[in-house]
Protein backbone atom coordinates (compact mmCIF):
# COMPACT_ATOMS: atom_id res chain seq x y z
CA UNK A 1 0.00 0.00 0.00
CA UNK A 2 1.67 3.28 -1.03
CA UNK A 3 0.58 6.38 1.69
CA UNK A 4 -0.31 9.43 -0.04
CA UNK A 5 2.22 12.30 1.87
CA UNK A 6 -0.49 14.86 1.16
CA UNK A 7 -3.41 12.64 2.45
CA UNK A 8 -5.85 14.99 4.35
CA UNK A 9 -6.38 14.72 8.15
CA UNK A 10 -8.63 12.04 9.62
CA UNK A 11 -9.47 9.66 12.79
CA UNK A 12 -10.15 6.59 13.31
CA UNK A 13 -14.06 5.88 14.93
CA UNK A 14 -13.68 6.16 18.36
CA UNK A 15 -10.32 7.60 18.80
CA UNK A 16 -11.36 10.56 20.70
CA UNK A 17 -12.60 8.40 23.33
CA UNK A 18 -9.17 6.00 23.61
CA UNK A 19 -7.35 5.95 26.73
CA UNK A 20 -4.54 7.44 24.59
CA UNK A 21 -5.56 10.60 23.24
CA UNK A 22 -7.61 10.91 26.73
CA UNK A 23 -4.22 11.08 28.60
CA UNK A 24 -2.49 13.07 26.23
CA UNK A 25 -5.49 15.54 26.57
CA UNK A 26 -4.98 15.31 30.36
CA UNK A 27 -1.21 15.84 29.67
CA UNK A 28 -2.07 18.82 28.11
CA UNK A 29 -4.14 19.82 31.22
CA UNK A 30 -1.97 19.37 33.25
CA UNK A 31 0.79 21.59 31.69
CA UNK A 32 -1.65 24.27 31.64
CA UNK A 33 -2.34 24.24 27.88
CA UNK A 34 -4.91 26.48 26.90
CA UNK A 35 -7.42 26.22 23.83
CA UNK A 36 -7.12 22.01 23.75
CA UNK A 37 -9.43 20.87 21.66
CA UNK A 38 -9.96 16.89 20.32
CA UNK A 39 -11.53 17.75 16.37
CA UNK A 40 -13.26 14.90 14.24
CA UNK A 41 -10.25 15.04 12.50
CA UNK A 42 -6.71 13.71 13.22
CA UNK A 43 -3.62 15.62 12.68
CA UNK A 44 -1.89 14.81 9.05
CA UNK A 45 1.32 14.35 11.37
CA UNK A 46 -0.15 11.31 12.58
CA UNK A 47 -1.14 9.99 8.69
CA UNK A 48 1.15 7.05 8.38
CA UNK A 49 -0.26 5.12 11.61
CA UNK A 50 -3.93 6.07 11.64
CA UNK A 51 -3.76 4.91 7.30
CA UNK A 52 -2.48 1.70 8.52
CA UNK A 53 -5.28 1.46 11.21
CA UNK A 54 -2.76 2.20 14.31
CA UNK A 55 -4.14 4.91 16.99
CA UNK A 56 -1.81 7.96 16.74
CA UNK A 57 -0.93 11.10 18.00
CA UNK A 58 0.85 13.95 17.19
CA UNK A 59 2.65 15.54 20.25
CA UNK A 60 4.63 18.62 20.68
CA UNK A 61 3.59 21.85 21.08
CA UNK A 62 5.69 25.27 19.98
CA UNK A 63 4.64 28.82 18.81
CA UNK A 64 6.29 30.84 15.67
CA UNK A 65 5.18 31.73 12.19
CA UNK A 66 5.50 30.58 9.02
CA UNK A 67 4.55 27.40 9.68
CA UNK A 68 5.33 24.29 6.83
CA UNK A 69 7.54 26.59 4.75
CA UNK A 70 10.86 27.09 4.14
CA UNK A 71 10.93 30.32 6.35
CA UNK A 72 9.33 28.59 9.56
CA UNK A 73 10.24 29.80 12.90
CA UNK A 74 9.78 28.47 16.45
CA UNK A 75 10.00 29.33 19.80
CA UNK A 76 12.87 27.56 21.56
CA UNK A 77 10.82 27.37 24.66
CA UNK A 78 8.04 25.21 22.81
CA UNK A 79 10.49 22.51 22.39
CA UNK A 80 11.14 22.22 25.91
CA UNK A 81 7.45 21.50 26.10
CA UNK A 82 6.90 19.24 23.97
CA UNK A 83 9.72 17.72 25.25
CA UNK A 84 8.00 17.20 28.98
CA UNK A 85 4.72 16.20 26.70
CA UNK A 86 6.68 13.46 25.44
CA UNK A 87 8.32 12.72 29.01
CA UNK A 88 4.83 12.44 30.66
CA UNK A 89 3.26 10.41 28.12
CA UNK A 90 5.88 7.67 28.29
CA UNK A 91 5.39 7.59 32.09
CA UNK A 92 2.05 6.91 31.86
CA UNK A 93 1.69 4.73 29.39
CA UNK A 94 4.18 2.61 31.20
Amino acid sequence: MQLNPRSMAYQIPGAGKSFLVKTVVDILRFLEIKDIEVGPLGSTEANVGIEKGILSVNLGRTYGRYKHSLREEADIEGLFLAMKQILLLICCLQ
